[in-house]
């Protein structure tokens, strides 16, 4: 068990300094920046910040959901949504994560409208900790979100150009707390919890999720979700 466990606070810790010691540094940039008004800096500093909140709110939510797979308390909330429009506020937050880096984000849906019934907090959930992984590992390229239906499956697809993931890893990603052997990219949460939460919630929705990824060139995550 994850819970009650206290290397699991010392990650958590750790996980939501990085980033408020980085809006508290960009908070003292934009009052200097006030003294010779810069719109350009001022933009740049404030896209950022705004990368950094919704970094801790998806970390925050994930610890939640980690709290209530492992304690059982996990009920499915049915309903009908829209889920292009789900995606498409997904491609808007993908957008503000990236911040500044040369990504062009694309997407490629079928239909303009698909109306499933599941649970849309979780599959929001998933599909934010999939971009948020894409934004964080990508430097440069593009992140395709795809969509298409097959009999009583939505199926969705995340491709990026990132940096990828070794043969030999490939079998553990899913792993809670699994950590890479990427030095540089090692403190991001996506490693550590992100990946193993989504499988979990999407194991409750009765779906299923596999990746394929090439070390140096990219990776290409598919989901697949009844929609009942």
């Amino acid at each position: 068990m994850i819970k009650n466990n206290i290397p699991y606070l010392l990650v958590f810790s750790h996980e939501l300094k990085s980033p408020l010691n980085t809006i508290l540094n960009l908070a003292k940039l934009i009052e200097l920046s006030l003294e010779e008004p810069n719109k350009e800096k001022i933009k740049k500093y404030t896209s950022i910040i705004t990368s950094q909140v919704i970094f801790m709110k998806n970390y925050i939510s994930n610890t939640i959901e980690l709290d209530k797979i492992q304690s059982g308390k996990q009920n499915l909330v049915i309903e009908e949504f829209n889920i292009i429009e789900i995606l498409h506020e997904v491609v808007e937050i993908t957008k503000i994560l990236i911040e500044s880096k040369p990504i062009q984000i694309k997407t490629a849906f079928e239909e303009e409208e698909l109306i499933v019934s599941s649970d849309l907090l979780k599959i929001k959930q998933i599909l934010i900790n999939i971009a948020s992984n894409s934004a964080k590992f990508t430097k440069e390229g593009y992140i395709l979100f795809s969509l298409s239906k097959l009999n009583n499956y939505v199926l969705i697809k995340v491709e990026d150009t990132g940096v990828g993931i070794p043969k030999e890893e490939q079998g553990y990603i899913f792993n809670p707390f699994f950590s890479d052997n990427f030095s540089h990219e090692k403190t991001y949460e996506s490693s550590k919890l992100g990946l193993y939460i989504t499988k979990e919630l999407i194991n409750i929705l009765g779906g299923s999720i596999s990746i394929e990824s090439e070390y140096g060139k990219g990776t290409k995550v598919y989901i697949s979700i009844p929609n009942k």
